[in-house]
């Protein structure tokens, strides 16, 4: 027998310890070839086979039919792993035995060399035989049934069996007593063929055929019609199995420290971003093209990692997980110094070297002790009976308020994820902690999803930057969509380089702040950079050299955080491709995952163990449930049976899963739903714009059924869309009451991704990424120049201009949703695309925002007056921009140097200067003559301070205040979007109603009203200030200095200052109205 994680041998006489630390599965079982599959499955939801059950098993096998070695008979010629064993008997008959699906399952395949069927069935027939036999002697409790899996579905390894395709061996074998040739389904049709499910077994001898296992036909059939035996005890669930004092220890106490990289990988579509990480994983590479990937990719589904000792890198699954906590619960409970007062429970099983027998009514136990225990299921003097018990070690033992259900459902979901971990842990399934994590995010390539990306995802700490470099560092991708198998090209004029990629993301992460993550206590900063190169094997060595050579002296690129292969060498060239399994190809996978490993962007996170089983049990759920989604209430219940019992516990989990792994929390707007699963939105919104892709005969792959063509026409040409698309694109999620195509909507706007319109026939929404790119651009005038905004990137001296990514559909929305912006019409003259927008602003007035990657351009060819408001008013758009991607608003103002066309002319904070990027001598464009520059921060044609207007013009056009400068319920909307745009939440709603004069009777009515709605609680909250009730006028009546005010006392200082600084700003652009008016 083999020991697989030694490779030394060891004799079949081991010990039950020594046999459970046999190693993983072997590869080569996959290998095999199996024409039959037959299993012996638990029933029951909690039952499973014991260790010792196999134990025995094993070793049966192994005597009674696997050769013996030739100078040792007691070593057998098999093959054993930790929960299986395979041989090969001479006669063309490979046997497999394991157990599998949670040692729910004992699972038998067999196969056989061409011509040895005979052979194979006369063998299952006494392994049947085999199983059945010491199932009945070490476990008879446990509820069984036997089933035939269908021959179609033998792909091996079968981890869960009762996902396939399974025939019942009663049905089977009283189908073959009855002369029957059909089985007949439970709806009363056909069935399959009984010989196609038994190719290889004669029908005609029905007293030995090889499913019997030697048994008599009739008594398996009656005997599957009643349990074998009756358990004298009850196994009320299994939490009643297992020590609830010490998991629920463990739970509370429990915590580990952990060392988690995150990592973003980006790239233009096509780059090997997929392969790259297979590769990474060393998995085979994807078989066939696989789709575009959305905008961003759930990093544990897809890319979740663990880090072993040889910087093998695998994936990590739900059940690896769950035997790593078996593990350290394994090793906490042998530190754990558990009072000997505290009451044990029957399943308290450490002890494997006891005997199995379980009693029975008709077969007591030798056991006495245990018999003692187990013998009546009513309490005996002074001995509490096992329910009793179970409740009395529950924390508390009966519901309190908001807590109806503490022991019924709570039980039992704490029983499904901890019931795993004790099965793990006593089965001997368990896996050394690793302490060392990666968590990727993919991300698409596409110019709009790359847009898009900052919303979803947050910094990381390493960045992977993937290029074809077949491509050239220089050369324009062409963009291709991806779904099905069917490619269609994405006709844009943003197009990206190589070079650009790697800029552009290196810029753009640079800007992100870093987030503040729960548990956390070490955080690298800054960001860092890994150039992965893709498909080297088509390059010359020449040729990389020359590419590297090239982004060293970049002046364009910033590389102080970038990684470095070698001095001088930045990009890490692979092969993706390399076969499965191949040497060159494991190699090339460890080489790789060392690279990115001695990066060194950790962070330290002391993690409590509840929050893992948390994480878990959402999975669970939802997996169980089939929802991407689960309600706050649905959450607290499942946080509940982890132990997260306090608000505080569960915000902090799901701020922590929200910043580093799958879940998504968007309490602010959406506080009652958990994205438990991203995809399905992502998918929505990745989709929503793909119908702008794809050709019209693939249409029907993204929405089913297909827009009409003017739907599609009115998204791609004009950006507009109706909430009708959603439904048909994302009917899958749209389903559940909680969750429908309005809370996407209202998701969509409080992100800004798109903005309501009214009165348009041609939609309800402006989508602006859905816009196809500007082929061609309008000459700028001259009377008055181009406004640059931009971030300044600092490289060794080189200044370079860089915005971050999401910037411009942002800007563009957050534009569109004030009152005095409105489109432009639509015309040669006018720009609507998703880089560049022509927008009416004060009705008179028409500016051009034009996205040039590098930097945002401002064209304005009205007045020069205006200049100053329109700079006020795109700066006041940026700011709030910046404050939704989570970066710096740290932006300059800038002109294109008229000297030299690599140049940039950087204003400076006195807004009278300037200072070139290249120039020698700087050119002064804001201190001469030249009012082109200076019209845009200096108003040339305005009266001085105290001037007095025209007693003859019309009044003053400030329709959101009155002239006392007292507010009513007109302003209400007004009030409500400048608290929303300087991020004040409302939470704290009764606070600022009673800073604002309001009784607490009137808030507690409004409370009632509203329960939990807090948009509208703070709605109705400001109505009722607006409408001057309670002592409202006492307290200083409704207007801004008021709200400002009130906002200072409660600590909502930033929240004030912004308020204070737009109503200042909005005076000003008001007598600058009135001024001009009066002129006229």
């Amino acid at each position: 027998m083999t020991n697989l994680i030694t490779g030394d041998k060891e004799e079949t006489g081991d010990s039950a310890s020594e046999t459970q630390r046999r190693g993983e599965r072997p590869d080569e079982m996959a290998s095999q070839v199996y024409q039959f599959g037959w299993c012996l499955q638990c029933t029951r939801e909690h039952d499973f086979f014991p260790p010792r059950y196999f134990h025995v098993l094993s070793l049966h096998l192994a005597y009674k039919m696997a050769l013996p070695q030739d100078d040792d008979k007691l070593s057998r010629r098999c093959t054993f792993w930790m929960n299986g064993l395979y041989w090969f008997n001479g006669h063309g008959v490979g046997s497999l035995v394991e157990i599998v699906d949670e040692s729910q399952c004992v699972l038998v395949m067999m196969s056989c060399e061409k011509g040895y069927s005979d052979n194979m069935v006369s063998l299952r027939r006494k392994v049947i035989g085999e199983v059945i036999s010491i199932y009945k002697e070490s476990c008879p409790s446990l509820e069984v049934k036997e089933l035939v899996i269908d021959p179609k579905e033998l792909a091996y390894p079968v981890n869960t069996p009762r996902k396939r395709m399974m025939y019942s061996v009663k049905d089977i074998l009283s189908a073959i007593d009855k002369g029957e040739e059909f089985l007949v389904k439970s709806d009363g049709t056909k069935g399959e063929k009984v010989k196609e499910i038994l190719p290889d077994e004669s029908l005609l001898d029905n007293s030995n055929h090889s499913l019997l296992g030697g048994r008599n036909i009739k008594e398996l059939i009656e005997e599957s019609n009643t349990p074998l035996t009756t358990t004298i005890g009850t196994r009320s669930t299994e939490a009643d199995e297992i020590d609830i004092k010490k998991i629920e220890k463990w739970l509370e106490e429990g915590e580990v420290e952990l060392k988690v990289t995150r990592i973003n990988m980006h790239g233009a579509p096509g780059a090997g971003k997929t392969c790259s990480q297979h590769l990474l994983l060393n998995e085979p590479p994807p078989e066939k093209l696989t789709d575009s990937t959305p905008i961003a990719c759930p990093a544990v589904q897809a890319t979740r990692i663990s880090i072993d000792g040889k910087n093998k890198w695998k994936r990590v699954d739900i059940e690896d997980i769950l035997n790593q906590l078996a593990s350290h619960l394994e090793e906490t409970q042998n530190k754990m110094k558990i009072s000997t007062e505290a009451p044990m429970l029957k399943g308290d099983v450490s002890g494997l070297d006891k005997p199995l027998e379980e009693p029975t009514e008709n077969n007591p136990t030798k056991n006495e002790p245990f018999q003692d225990e187990l013998t009546e299921n009513k309490p005996t003097e002074n001995k509490p009976t096992e329910n009793e018990r179970f409740k009395n070690e529950l924390p508390e033992n009966k519901p309190t308020e908001n807590e109806p259900t503490k022991n019924g459902s709570l039980k039992k979901k704490l029983a499904e994820v901890v019931y795993k971990i004790e099965n793990a842990r006593v089965t001997g399934n368990f896996k050394t902690f690793t302490t060392n994590w990666v968590y990727f995010i993919d991300s698409g390539g596409q110019p709009a999803y790359r847009e898009l990306l900052p919303l979803f995802t947050r910094a990381a700490a390493l960045n992977i930057i993937t290029i074809d470099l077949t491509k050239g560092l220089d050369e324009k991708c062409k963009f291709q969509y991806r779904i099905s198998q069917n490619l269609s090209p994405i006709k844009t004029d943003l197009k990206y380089s190589n070079c650009d990629i790697i800029r552009s993301t290196i810029s753009s992460e640079a800007m992100l702040n870093h987030i503040k993550i729960p548990y956390v206590s070490d955080m690298p900063e800054p960001s860092h950079y890994f150039v992965l190169g893709t498909r080297k094997e088509l390059i010359t060595e020449e040729k990389l050299q020359e590419m590297n050579e090239c982004l060293i002296n970049s002046s364009n690129v910033d590389l102080k955080n970038v990684i470095q292969k070698k001095k001088d060498l930045i990009i890490f060239p692979v092969n993706t491709l390399l076969p499965a399994g191949s040497k060159e190809r494991e190699e090339a996978s460890v080489k790789l995952c060392s690279a990115v490993s001695n990066c060194a962007v950790e962070m330290t996170i002391v993690l409590p163990i509840r929050l893992f089983t948390f994480e878990i049990a959402l999975q669970m759920e939802a997996k169980e449930k089939e929802r991407s989604f689960f309600t706050r209430e649905e959450v607290i219940e499942i946080g509940k049976s982890c132990r997260l019992d306090k608000q505080i516990d569960i915000d902090n989990a799901l701020q922590y899963l929200h910043n580093v792994t799958i879940i998504l929390y968007f309490h602010e707007i959406l506080p009652n739903i958990i994205f438990v699963d991203p995809k399905p939105i992502l998918d929505v919104l990745s989709h929503l714009i793909a119908i702008t892709y794809v050709d019209h005969t693939d249409l029907h792959l993204v929405a089913d059924p297909p827009p009409s063509s003017d739907k599609k026409n009115n998204l791609r040409n004009f950006g507009f869309f109706n909430e009708d698309i959603l439904k048909i694109i994302g009917k899958k999620i749209f389903i559940h009451d909680n969750f429908k195509t309005s809370h996407m909507i209202k998701l969509l706007k409080h992100l800004h991704i798109i903005a309501k319109v009214e009165n348009r026939k041609e939609g309800d929404y402006f989508f602006p990424c859905a816009l196809p790119s500007c082929d061609k651009l309008i000459p700028a005038p001259t009377e008055i120049q181009p406004l640059l905004i931009a971030w300044e990137i600092n490289n060794s001296g080189t200044t370079t201009l860089a915005i971050p990514q999401g910037l411009f559909p942002l800007t563009i929305v957050h534009l569109l949703e004030r009152e005095d912006v409105d489109f432009s019409p639509i015309g040669k003259d006018y720009y609507r695309y998703h880089d560049a927008m022509s927008l009416r602003v004060y009705k008179d007035y028409t500016i051009d925002i034009i996205n040039r990657c590098t930097h945002i351009e401002i064209h304005f060819d009205g007045c020069k007056e205006f200049c100053p408001q329109i700079c006020e008013l795109v700066t006041d758009t940026i700011k709030k921009s910046s404050k939704g991607l989570n970066i710096n608003d740290d932006h300059i103002f800038a002109f294109k140097c008229s000297v030299d066309e690599q140049c940039y002319c950087i204003v400076q904070e006195d807004k009278s200067s300037t200072r070139c990027t290249q120039c020698r001598s700087h050119c002064k464009v804001l201190q001469g003559d030249d009012d082109s520059y200076r019209c845009w921060f200096s108003n040339l044609q305005l009266p001085s301070p105290g001037a007095e207007a025209s007693l003859e013009s019309p009044p003053t056009t400030r329709p959101t205040v009155q002239p006392t400068g007292l507010l009513d319920t007109s302003n209400l909307i007004d009030v409500l979007d400048v608290l929303g745009d300087h991020g004040y939440s409302g939470v704290s709603y009764y606070k600022l109603g009673l800073r604002l004069g309001l009784l607490p009777g009137t808030l507690d009515v409004i409370k009632e009203n509203n329960k939990g709605d807090v948009d509208g609680c703070l709605t109705n909250c400001l109505t009722a200030w607006l409408e001057q009730r309670d002592n409202v006028m006492k307290r200083g009546s409704p207007t801004y200095d008021t709200l400002i005010k009130a906002l200072r006392k409660m600590g909502e200082n930033a929240v004030a200052d912004g308020i204070d600084r737009d109503h200042k700003i909005k005076l000003t652009n008001d007598d600058i109205t009135f001024y001009n008016r009066n002129e006229k």
